[in-house]
């Protein structure tokens, strides 16, 4: 199997007992501007629950270049996490261990975000119940941001209608976001998988090129791996016939889609297995295929549903022969 370094997405190192899934939020449009403070909430707990009204210990480090490269900056803080389970801070307030967070140029990238947690509360990470946590910030353009409150953790406060892990449009909410008019919108993936053993597609030797390699945009993907000449059967071709929920709107998510519903795995299954029919099963630990085709003729990318993949990989990319899950998302 294929792997390469990725540089926008979550890597994730966990110990034994504690998980955190996080979200970025950017003070500004771009990153090549520069950024006063960003918002990261990070929901801590173990497989079951999560770990409510507790104080934790969180070190953050700003490194460039690579997840292993020069750490530019890095701070402490130890905020109380509230009744679901959310850490709310703000990178660049904390008590600084080195480095300028203003001073960082945000063009010189790519940055990742290192995130270590203690759930003891303390600013010790060397014990094996730390996690490590890397996000990558692409310098090229913002990840994707999503407004605070949007998921079900904090719905009341933001007035949204609509939240992550709610029941609608033919499956389960994974993202809301509002637009300038603060009409919102939103990611909704199947509430089961179409497959457990499917290829990439049955044309594994042709290069479809930039029309099927967008990290963001899985429905622009999956109508160009559909349209190859020869194509017969592939993973994106049974999300766009399915018809689960009533809808008829499905796609292969793209890698950056897959991303974000990987940041939402816990409340996902949490929801998924708490329903109990027949027709929801939750994201299994397994590799699924994203519409996201490599730059190498004969490989795609898979995103691999893990609490922490091999290596601690979550993502790589893999002969578009191989079998993976596929699960389908729609847009509303």
């Amino acid at each position: 199997m294929h792997h390469k370094p990725l540089y926008y997405f979550i890597y994730m190192k966990r110990g034994n007992i504690f998980l955190v899934f996080a979200i970025v939020l950017l003070s500004a449009s771009g990153f090549a501007q520069s950024i006063q403070g960003m918002r990261y909430q990070a929901i801590i707990g173990d497989s079951t629950n999560a770990m409510a009204n507790t104080t934790v210990g969180m070190r953050i480090s700003i490194i460039q270049g690579s997840p292993s490269g020069t750490v530019v900056y890095a701070e402490t803080q130890t905020p109380k996490t509230d009744a679901h389970g959310v850490a709310d801070i703000i990178i660049g307030n904390g008590t600084v261990v080195s480095g300028d967070f203003g001073g960082i140029d945000w063009a010189n990238g790519p940055y990742y975000i290192k995130t270590e947690a203690n759930p003891a509360g303390g600013i010790n990470f060397s014990k094996p119940e730390s996690l490590r946590v890397t996000y990558g910030l692409y310098a090229h353009g913002p990840a994707p941001v999503v407004p605070v409150g949007s998921g079900r953790i904090d719905n009341s406060a933001s007035g949204n209608k609509h939240y992550v892990g709610e029941f609608y449009g033919g499956g389960i909410v994974f993202y809301v976001s509002k637009d300038t008019s603060g009409a919102e919108h939103g990611l909704i993936v199947t509430t089961t998988d179409l497959s457990t053993a499917c290829i990439w597609s049955n044309v594994a030797l042709t290069l479809i090129g930039p029309e099927a390699e967008s990290t963001t945009n899985g429905r622009a993907n999956t109508a160009a791996i559909i349209e190859q000449e020869g194509h017969k059967r592939s993973a994106a071709l049974l999300c766009d016939t399915s018809t689960i929920g009533g809808q008829t709107d499905w796609y292969l998510p793209s890698m950056q889609e897959m991303n974000i519903l990987w940041n939402n795995l816990y409340t996902i299954n949490k929801v998924l297995i708490g329903d109990g029919k027949d027709e929801t099963t939750p994201l299994e630990q397994a590799a699924y295929w994203t519409s996201t085709e490599d730059e190498a003729t004969t490989f795609a990318w898979y995103f691999g549903m893990y609490d922490s993949g091999p290596d601690g990989d979550t993502a790589g990319t893999s002969y578009k022969s191989e079998m993976y899950h596929v699960r389908a998302i729609r847009a509303f």
